[in-house]
């Protein structure tokens, strides 16, 4: 499945992010970006890192990002 719920621009700002040329919240894409990518990862998630209590839920998304991206 991957990032096939992605348009191609989406996925497009996936790779910058990941390529660290963008932050989550760098502009108001990526901030759309940043919660499309909560919704659909947030069962994948880890409890206190969705909550923002024992981990950052960016850092988490970057990780999985990147990891799909590979």
């Amino acid at each position: 499945m991957g990032l096939s719920f992605l348009t191609d621009n989406e996925l497009a700002l996936a790779e910058q992010i990941v390529e660290n040329v963008y932050d989550f919240f760098d502009t108001a894409e990526t901030t759309v970006l940043y919660e499309k990518l909560f919704e659909h990862y947030i069962w994948e998630m880890p409890y206190g890192t969705a909550k923002g209590r024992t981990g950052d839920p960016c850092q988490w998304l970057f990780n999985k990002l990147d990891e799909e991206l590979s």
